[in-house]
């Protein structure tokens, strides 16, 4: 229950209309990456007013969720668009094929020997 002012004297919930404006807002902030939460400080509107919106209109859920892809999808063209640099080709390969391309790491000693490892203890000052 909502508190009593003089606009709404009984103190009832005010359900926030779905406007094309606070639309709009929730679609420019899901096209550049924002999460739920700050989509809806973006528009004005309650998370649970969100969601609330996305169950009674599956339509609107969806094109929420394909913006929300956006981004990703955009990133992947331009890591695609890049791989002419050899760079950028040899980045994309050690994380898409590491099996293959994985950068060869030695955990060998000098000539190839095993590794060695020395421990050794010290004693405080003051401690004998």
């Amino acid at each position: 229950m909502a508190r009593p002012c003089k606009k709404n004297p009984r103190g009832e919930q005010v359900k926030r209309k779905q406007t094309t404006e606070v639309i709009t807002l929730l679609k420019q902030a899901f096209s550049i990456g924002c999460t739920d939460v700050e989509a809806c400080l973006h528009a004005g509107i309650a998370t649970s007013t969100y969601y609330e919106w996305k169950k009674d209109d599956p339509k609107l859920s969806e094109e929420f969720d394909r913006l929300k892809q956006s981004p990703v999808m955009k990133a992947r063209n331009t890591i695609v668009e890049g791989l002419d640099d050899v760079a950028n080709a040899r980045w994309y390969l050690e994380r898409k094929r590491k099996d293959e391309f994985s950068p060869r790491v030695e955990n060998t000693g000098a000539d190839g020997e095993p590794l060695s490892v020395e421990i050794s203890f010290v004693t405080p000052p003051g401690k004998t």
